[in-house]
């Protein structure tokens, strides 16, 4: 027996149907190129975000984290160096210390501070190096730099990465969010204005 049956499936309710809803998105404008889109890994959660990732280097969410902290510590070192390079030709007159009144170009070959270039090379080695390492430690292993085994201080464990606070901060700047943002936000702008500083002074 050949028949053919027709199935007739009876009306969905209007309970049943799929709810559709229309959605609006809008991709956030990159900052440092006006009529840009912003990469989507970066949201504006990132203090000094601009949108500024034309490579996609930051996609992989480790590495944006990792690329977060290599520029916060740039910015850091390169402010340390831009005022180390123009304070004794600034502050010579007034303050007399060994090597106060000489250029920062000349700095390299002037041999008058307490020791020799090599020495001096070799202790910021070893003090930079630990420092490092503790970092490197804490962004690995969030928490295990926590406590130095050196040195007598500690460190919140509610304190973010590269922003450790607790004896870092003794006169409690960024108590409360927005407070803490606005200082994270000057301190990358600085910095990165520091670092095109060196930038000049190298060339």
């Amino acid at each position: 027996f050949l028949g053919r049956a027709v199935a007739r499936a009876a009306p969905a309710s209007a309970s049943a149907r799929p709810q559709c809803r229309r959605v609006r998105c809008a991709a956030k404008d990159a900052a440092w190129a006006p009529g840009n889109e912003s990469p989507i890994h970066l949201d504006g959660t990132l203090a000094g975000d601009m949108g500024f990732d034309p490579l996609n280097l930051g996609e992989d969410p480790q590495n944006l984290a990792w690329y977060q902290q290599a520029e916060l510590i740039h910015a850091r070192f390169a402010m340390l160096a831009a005022a180390g390079a123009v304070a004794p030709s600034l502050f010579g007159s007034v303050v007399s210390w060994p090597g106060a009144g000489v250029e920062w170009y000349d700095m390299g070959t002037y041999d008058g501070y307490w020791c020799d270039t090599n020495t001096l090379l070799t202790v910021q080695f070893l003090f930079m190096g630990w420092a490092e390492t503790r970092r490197f430690m804490d962004l690995k292993n969030p928490g295990a730099a926590n406590a130095d085994p050196l040195f007598d201080y500690s460190v919140s464990a509610t304190d973010a990465i590269g922003y450790p606070g607790s004896a870092f901060n003794p006169m409690g700047y960024g108590k409360s969010g927005d407070e803490l943002a606005a200082l994270k936000l000057k301190e990358i702008k600085n910095g990165r204005l520091a670092m095109m500083m060196c930038v000049a002074l190298y060339a």
